[in-house]
């Protein structure tokens, strides 16, 4: 399989709540932010306004890979999904 193959693998199973360990928030916006730099690129979104705390911490994660390649995000995402069903 490629890494294309294995990434829609990874959020087909994220998606589908078949992840075998309990993800905390932190581990959810971590992977929120991987997989928008997979499939999006560079956050290019205005920061989201002062009192919507959910969307400015998911905004400040995907800020955070910004120059990350659309593939090592691809390859960092299947990592973390396959690190959370050991």
């Amino acid at each position: 399989m490629g890494t294309d193959d294995d990434f829609r693998d990874a959020a087909k199973a994220v998606r589908d709540g078949k992840i075998k360990a309990k993800v905390s928030d932190e581990q959810k916006l971590e992977l929120y932010a991987l997989y928008k730099q997979a499939t999006e690129g560079d956050c290019k979104t205005d920061k989201p306004g002062l009192f919507n705390l959910v969307e400015k911490e998911k905004w400040k994660a995907w800020k955070a890979l910004e120059g990350m390649s659309e593939r090592d995000a691809k390859k960092k995402y299947i990592r973390r999904v396959e690190k959370l069903n050991e």
